[in-house]
């Protein structure tokens, strides 16, 4: 279903299993999707959502774990490339393992082990390119040819994500 004002579309709506409720509703703005909401396992919640950023990059929201809090972020360029992809493993809302890309690949990992959010924003909706500060865990260079990694302290832990070799992250002793 598709939702004119004046004219002009504002919104669409589709339900994909036929159950008579929106399943993807996508919001216009200047005849462009400017937010879109899904409820992607037909529980009647919309679990991810996609907002349109600055300079055409989109972040992407999503509740993986089902239990009603946004804990994935995904940011991505205008052509759909990965610039950044933040986490909450701890389950607060906020995120606490963040990674950069470049040419789709990373390049940067930050880690907080304590528990403290140091990559979100202070609306609390969603990651921002604030650096952490420094009581968070230090960055850590993945994919470099000498293998150094950018550490302060030295208590470290080991840390593997997918498409990121292992690395190592500090925390304060």
């Amino acid at each position: 279903m598709s939702l004119y004002e004046n004219g002009v579309l504002v919104r669409t709506e589709k339900d994909r299993n036929g159950d008579g409720k929106p399943d993807v509703i996508a919001y216009y703005r200047d005849g462009v999707i400017d937010r879109q909401e899904e409820d992607s396992d037909f529980d009647g919640r919309m679990d991810r959502k996609s907002v349109a950023g600055e300079k055409g990059t989109r972040v992407q929201e999503a509740d993986s774990d089902g239990n009603g809090t946004t804990d994935l972020w995904i940011t991505t360029d205008a052509a759909g490339v990965v610039l950044r992809r933040d986490e909450d493993r701890s389950g607060d809302g906020k995120p606490d393992l963040s990674v950069w890309y470049e040419a789709g690949k990373p390049v940067r990992l930050e880690q907080d082990t304590k528990g403290r959010a140091a990559s979100t924003s202070s609306s609390g909706s969603g990651p921002t390119r604030r650096s952490a500060p420094s009581t968070a865990t230090p960055t850590t260079t993945a994919g470099s040819t000498s293998g150094a990694i950018s550490r302060t302290r030295r208590s470290c832990a080991r840390v593997s994500i997918r498409r990121v070799r292992a690395t190592r992250t500090c925390s304060t002793t």
